[in-house]
């Protein structure tokens, strides 16, 4: 069934909800990086921190004055990470503004989540050349600036966004169909994984699944209390 791009399913209400799982812990330990992240109180400064020591990353396409770093406000109760950035978020120094950024939006408009009130980021702040996929060294390279992130931050909620981010945040090689919609705990945050928009262009009959997996993500969303970052959405839907 495809899902036209501007069409989307209503839930629905039988389906059982899957259990949450705990994400084993990290076998890599934190690093310096990350213990002086949580001494530091004002997240501004350690955000300039962690950019700062990205100078140090040894990635060959490394490009200091094109980082997409991050967009949105520190305080934000949910941070969304995606892969890397692409030729448009690197124009717009911001991520997930390009195409495949703007499919997402709309998602999370109709379900009536305010992309604004989103902290986002990527594993990679740098974008790959001919915008291939980040190898398993680079995404090994960024993993412990991505953990340090987040626990500046301290978001309640995460939106995984595509397998490389799972794979980054998790050390688990799974495919994303296996887990997405699966809420897990990561860094203290509930999190939960759903396809990349870039996969939902190429393929998007996948789009239903992820309609689905966003509208859980709402529902997640609306039972913590999180009503400062609901609106109402396209479709008008109600409280769960």
């Amino acid at each position: 069934m495809k899902i036209p791009r501007y069409v989307f399913p209503k839930p629905d209400s039988t389906t059982a909800p899957k259990p949450v799982s705990k994400v084993c812990s990290q076998t890599v330990q934190v690093t310096q990086l990350a213990q002086a992240a949580q001494s530091v109180h004002d997240k501004g400064a350690a955000l300039l921190e962690l950019v700062g020591s990205m100078s140090a990353i040894d990635i060959p396409y490394k490009d200091l004055e094109n980082t997409v770093f991050a967009d949105g406000d520190p305080d934000a109760l949910v941070m969304m990470i995606g892969e890397g950035p692409g030729e448009v978020e690197v124009a717009q120094k911001k991520p997930f503004v390009g195409r495949s950024g703007t499919l997402l939006n709309e998602m999370l408009a109709a379900a009536g989540i305010a992309r604004d009130k989103i902290y986002t980021t990527n594993v990679v702040v740098w974008r790959p050349p001919g915008n291939r996929t980040p190898l398993p060294d680079e995404i090994d390279r960024m993993r412990p600036y991505l953990l340090s992130h987040i626990n500046i931050i301290k978001p309640r909620f995460i939106l995984i966004v595509g397998g490389i981010a799972y794979k980054c945040i998790t050390e688990q090689n799974i495919a994303i169909s296996k887990i997405r919609g699966e809420w897990a705990e990561v860094e203290g945050a509930r999190a939960l994984c759903v396809f990349h928009p870039a996969y939902l262009l190429r393929s998007p009959v996948h789009r239903k699944n992820s309609w689905f997996d966003i509208l859980k993500f709402r529902e997640g969303l609306v039972r913590d209390g999180c009503s400062e970052i609901l609106a109402n959405g396209l479709l008008n839907v109600g409280e769960t």
